[in-house]
């Protein structure tokens, strides 16, 4: 199996090395704590958080 230790741009990348799993969608984890801690709301519009990959990817088996 190959390594994941470059990481991937996205969930679609992903499934191409997990067959196994179907993508649904990538969620947006500075979406997720605007909900949890409002800093993030700030957080949020800064060109370097946004560039970061901080995605959680959603697979359905």
């Amino acid at each position: 199996m190959p390594s994941l230790a470059g990481g991937v741009k996205n969930g679609k990348d992903l499934q191409q090395i997990v067959p196994a799993f179907n993508w649904k969608r990538d969620v947006s984890l500075v979406e997720g704590m605007k909900e949890i801690m409002p800093v993030y709301n700030v957080l949020g519009i800064i060109p370097a958080v946004c560039g970061m990959s901080n995605k959680i990817v959603v697979m359905e088996r």
